[in-house]
C-alpha cells in the first residue's frame, strides 16, 4: 500500500494512528472514482411544444452513480430527479427537466408543454458519473 492518500477520522481519534473502524474516509477503501463529466448545450425553439434530450453513453453494464445539472438564466438546476418550472422561469417557459440512468446510458431531457415564450432559449446540460472500483 502506498505511504499517501486522504484520511478523516472520527472525533477523538487520531487520524494518524486510528483503525480502519474509526475512519469516517479513508482513499484506501473502494470508493467511488469520477469516470467522466462533460457538457452540452440545447437550443429550444419558440411555440411548438417540443423535447431536447442529451444521451451519454457509459456502457457500465451498471447504473452508475449520476449528478447531472440544467443551468438556464445563469442559474444551476439539480436534474438528477427532475424539476418543474421554477417561479423565476419566465412566463410561458414551463419546462419538464428530468434524467433517467440505465446499464448502457445516462439520458437528460427537457421536455416542453406549450412552448409560447417570446424568445428562444438555451439550456446548458452538464453530467458527472462516478464508477464502483469493486466493479472494475
Amino acid at each position: 500500500m502506498a505511504d499517501y492518500g486522504l484520511k478523516i477520522s472520527i472525533n477523538g481519534s487520531d487520524v494518524k494512528t486510528a483503525a480502519n473502524k474509526d475512519l469516517v474516509f479513508t482513499s484506501s477503501a473502494n470508493t467511488l472514482k469520477l469516470q467522466n463529466q462533460g457538457s452540452q448545450t440545447l437550443n429550444v425553439g419558440l411555440g411548438v411544444a417540443t423535447a431536447s434530450v442529451v444521451c451519454v453513453t457509459h456502457n457500465l453494464g451498471y447504473r452508475p452513480w449520476a449528478q447531472t445539472f440544467t443551468s438556464i438564466f445563469s442559474k444551476r438546476y439539480n436534474t438528477t430527479n427532475f424539476i418543474r418550472t421554477q417561479p423565476d422561469f419566465p412566463a410561458g417557459l414551463t419546462p419538464f427537466l428530468w434524467t433517467d440512468i440505465t446499464t448502457t446510458q445516462i439520458i437528460l431531457r427537457i421536455d416542453f408543454d406549450i412552448f409560447t415564450s417570446p424568445a428562444a432559449y438555451a439550456f446548458n446540460v452538464y453530467w458527472y458519473y462516478a464508477v464502483d472500483t469493486g466493479q472494475n
